[in-house]
């Protein structure tokens, strides 16, 4: 007899350890653009890449884990943040993340974001500056939307929209044009959130983006402009594109186009019906990051 699978939910343990709350259900994939649309079976499915397996050591599992650090000091976080080892540095960040607001963490998480070696560390570094960060970090975060790691400049955006888009406009437009569709796409959503309908020529050319999950958001983030350009983009999109994913998401987004309708279309101006990475749904200034590599 054979016994049935465990549920593993070690994820949502890490998540609710981490934000103190529910897991964030815009990591459920059900809840993606497209979902439910596709490969019905494994032969459907195509491997367009090599796959790797990796070869982390079993502590850098644990490195998100706080429960080690749960009693420790902001100055204790600060220095195993500057001299921890890997692990220790990445536990320390993702600690500071989740401490009320204090000036004494700024410089060693403005240290880390800037030149620590390791670019988990780093992008940990990048999210908790806009815990403990104003202003004054923002220049040290746009540095940082250049960093080599491109979940280091993923999160920047995210940073940098938390602490003050309209000042960053020009770095995240210039971001619309980075290598990885993970940068890409939240700088298409920050741009759109800072914007509303002004941003309807940046989601259109999103539409035509080489990366399917790119494109998707492009798509969901048209059906909250109400507008003819983002009808007839969507009718397009929704007949053309190559994606069934992409073409599900823009012919649901062709019945939510009005910007003031209970759709699950995220409405322009950051008011969200449907949640996007950086925002909560209750628009209360929350950050649960989207900062997985799985778009």
């Amino acid at each position: 007899m054979t016994e049935e699978p465990v549920k593993d939910d070690r994820h949502d343990k890490d998540s609710d350890d981490r934000n103190g709350k529910a897991p964030d259900e815009r990591l459920n994939p059900a809840r993606s653009p497209g979902a439910g649309d596709g490969p019905k079976d494994l032969s459907e499915i195509e491997v367009s890449r090599d796959v790797t397996l990796g070869t982390a050591d079993p502590e850098e599992f644990t490195a998100t884990d706080t429960a080690p650090v749960a009693d420790a000091t902001v100055e204790e976080l600060c220095s195993a943040l500057q001299d921890g080892d890997r692990v220790e540095r990445r536990r320390a960040a993702v600690a500071l993340a989740q401490r009320s607001k204090t000036e004494a963490a700024v410089e060693p998480l403005r240290t880390a974001v800037l030149q620590d070696p390791d670019p988990d560390v780093r992008q940990f570094a990048v999210e908790a500056l806009a815990t403990h960060g104003d202003e004054s970090v923002r220049e040290t975060v746009e540095a940082v939307a250049s960093d080599s790691n491109p979940w280091v400049r993923a999160e920047a955006v995210v940073t940098l929209d938390s602490l003050d888009c309209d000042e960053s406009l020009p770095v995240l437009e210039r971001m619309l044009e980075d290598d990885h569709p993970a940068v890409r796409r939240n700088a298409m959503i920050s741009l759109f959130k800072a914007r509303g309908e002004d941003a309807l020529v940046t989601l259109v050319e999103g539409l035509s983006d080489p990366d399917e999950r790119v494109r998707e958001w492009a798509a969901e983030l048209l059906g909250g402009i109400d507008d003819d350009r983002a009808r007839e983009a969507l009718t397009r999109t929704a007949n053309d594109d190559e994606s069934d994913f992409v073409r599900a998401t823009a012919k649901r987004a062709l019945g939510e186009s009005s910007p003031f309708d209970g759709g699950g279309s995220v409405r322009p101006g950051g008011s969200n019906v449907r949640s996007v990475p950086g925002k909560s749904s209750e628009d209360d200034g929350s950050r649960d990051l989207n900062n997985a590599p799985d778009l």
